[in-house]
């Protein structure tokens, strides 16, 4: 299992974060990846999305559904194909802001866990720069 970080703190409140969390048009801005969602109603557990974008110059294209939803406090989404993962954020009030705190648990098989090292190192960069671009957007009042 491999296990990956990211964190930082944006000088809003939870709500303000969150809502760019789960909002499409707000993740297409600030997300190295594409998320659609493809179930009908609003965002909350068992929720489907298609998320699409790229990873070590390969495009890739998976499922995933909301497994944990707790407005202004947590939000995580799971995936079966092309691996096993689990990405989950976790929102802290801080003072003058709100911690961000991003953690992916995947299980590689097959010529990925060969390459985990590497996965592992590309994953921990891109969450840490989407949730960079996240903080800039926000406190810019962009998002």
């Amino acid at each position: 299992m491999t296990h990956v970080n990211a964190n930082i703190t944006i000088k809003r409140p939870a709500e303000v974060v969150f809502a760019a969390l789960v909002d499409d048009g707000a993740h297409a801005r600030w997300s190295s990846a594409l998320r659609t969602k493809t179930s009908d109603g609003p965002v909350g557990v068992g929720t489907t999305y298609r998320v699409a974008g790229k990873s070590l110059g390969r495009s890739f294209e998976l499922s995933s559904t909301v497994t944990e939803f707790e407005a202004n406090r947590r939000f995580a989404m799971a995936t079966r194909t092309p691996f096993i993962a689990i990405f989950t954020y976790s929102l802290t009030p801080v003072d003058g802001g709100t911690r961000v705190h991003e953690t992916l648990d995947a299980e590689f098989s097959g010529l990925l866990k060969l390459a985990q090292p590497l996965l592992s190192q590309t994953f921990r960069r891109q969450m840490q720069g989407d949730l960079e671009t996240l903080r800039t957007l926000i406190e810019a009042g962009a998002l």
